[in-house]
């Protein structure tokens, strides 16, 4: 279940992230686990989610991560890593 946006942060259609995530930050020692989930959320939505398209990877995340996966693979294989093999 997703937790109810806090309308004080919410301006003209966009987050105003680092006040957000400073009013949780402010509890210091005080902060539980829900805090800290909220933080990443609220983090996560700053980088990966657009009003328009909603949540989104960008490409080169994605070709980098597939890059990763291919080289390690290979190695477990016993081949050469994708980018060494790119280089020379």
């Amino acid at each position: 279940m997703r937790p109810a946006r806090d309308p004080s942060v919410h301006i003209a259609g966009h987050w105003k992230f680092s006040e957000a995530i400073a009013a949780i930050n402010a509890k210091r020692n005080n902060k539980t686990e829900e805090d800290s989930r909220e933080v990443s959320r609220i983090q996560f939505a700053g980088v990966y989610c657009n009003e328009e398209i909603g949540p989104y990877l960008p490409g080169p995340n994605i070709i980098r991560s597939l890059r990763n996966a291919a080289n390690l693979a290979k190695k477990n294989r016993g081949g050469k890593d994708i980018d060494s093999a790119r280089r020379g």
